[in-house]
């Protein structure tokens, strides 16, 4: 029966294993930065004065002195396979950026990727029952930013930036674990074209450089056989994170005053971090109506599609709300939601908020 059993465990290791792996390699897990263009189904790229243009095109960043701008957000109603990896809250980005002469510039913080899963009983009673696990991976990225107009007509922008990655996994009631963290760099460069007032032009192209993690694991090792008895040992091992890097083109047009419609299509190299997965071409759609100078909605849908397995690609729905809180201060949220269109073994719904304040009384949303 103890045979038995400890076979169990080793085949209960291995799927959840597997599951993991294919987690860690999904686009499913990372964070929604920049609440009003994925408010316009993250048509990003062509976006003027975007708060988070560090992230998406840098060279849509805009401040007009001292800007500074904070998001969180929060998933709900998660399904990702046989998971339920709901967030209470997610800290997601924050910057400071100022300008200097022609120059904008910033600084700030990202939480780029968020996955936290703890499932299964604390200490199952029966062997059937399977067991536990926690397994948190996450991505800060800390970076700067500058964004200088060539032309009238033609805008460059760059972002520079480091990335801490940590990942922690425990089985629970046993002694295995792991641990592990590293870092890499990151670059995205952008580009904005506007050859009349009313269209808008933009590409950005985004390469994260690939993360050493120095491991350490824990695991029981029989040592004493008669009695039956273990120790635990600790090792140390190390693996590579490979990102894929990513190319946009997309555009603006303002067919009127109060309404400007965006699309975007985003291509991501997947075969670079693995072999077996398909390379992805992501569509984005949105559109952003201008009731009042002080107050705009979000229109748009993208889709989200994975590099490993077509069950779990999904399609959004997206819907967001911008509007002037005081002449300093502004005010974003947004909603997300892939229930309505996807498969059912691959659903999310994402609300977040964001705060912006602007020293000069220059806000525009």
């Amino acid at each position: 029966m103890n045979r038995l059993f400890s076979v169990g465990i080793i085949f209960l290791l291995i799927f959840m294993s597997f599951q993991l792996v294919r987690a860690q390699g999904s686009p499913f897990f990372a964070t929604r930065i920049g609440l009003e263009t994925w408010s316009i189904g993250g048509a990003h790229v062509a976006r003027l004065n975007n708060p988070a243009a560090p992230m998406h095109n840098p060279a849509s960043l805009m401040t007009s002195g001292l800007d500074v701008y904070l998001e969180v957000g929060s998933t709900f109603r998660t399904k990702y396979l046989d998971f339920e990896p709901d967030k209470k809250y997610l800290p997601g980005y924050i910057s400071f950026s100022t300008l200097i002469k022609d120059f904008h510039l910033a600084v700030g913080y990202a939480n780029n990727y968020n996955f936290d899963i703890d499932s299964g009983p604390e200490n199952p009673d029966k062997p059937s029952e399977g067991r536990g696990l926690k397994n948190k991976i996450i991505m800060h990225t800390f970076f700067a930013i500058v964004r200088y107009p060539l032309h009238e007509k033609i805008v460059l922008g760059a972002t520079i930036g480091v990335n801490y990655l940590k990942e922690t996994e425990e089985f629970k009631g046993l002694e295995l674990g792991f641990r592990g963290n590293g870092w890499g760099p990151q670059i995205i460069i952008g580009l904005l074209y506007s050859p009349i007032k009313k269209l808008t032009f933009g590409t950005s192209f985004h390469f994260l450089n690939e993360i050493q993690l120095k491991n350490d694991f824990t695991t029981p090792v029989r040592d004493d056989t008669s009695r039956g008895t273990s120790r635990i040992i600790l090792g140390m091992d190390r693996l590579n994170v490979k990102f894929p890097w990513s190319l946009q083109f997309g555009l603006r047009y303002e067919t009127v005053s109060f309404l400007h419609l965006y699309a975007m299509l985003d291509y991501q190299k997947w075969s670079k971090v693995l072999e077996a997965f398909d390379d992805k071409l992501q569509v984005h759609l949105g559109a952003k109506i201008i009731p009042a100078s002080q107050f705009t909605l979000g229109l748009g849908f993208f889709t989200l599609n994975d590099p490993g397995a077509q069950f779990l690609d999904q399609k959004f729905l997206t819907f967001g709300i911008q509007f002037k809180i005081h002449k300093n201060f502004g005010f974003y949220a947004s909603l997300l939601d892939s229930h309505l269109l996807s498969h059912k073994k691959a659903k999310q719904t994402f609300l977040g908020a964001g705060f912006k304040f602007s020293k000069n009384g220059l806000l525009n949303l």
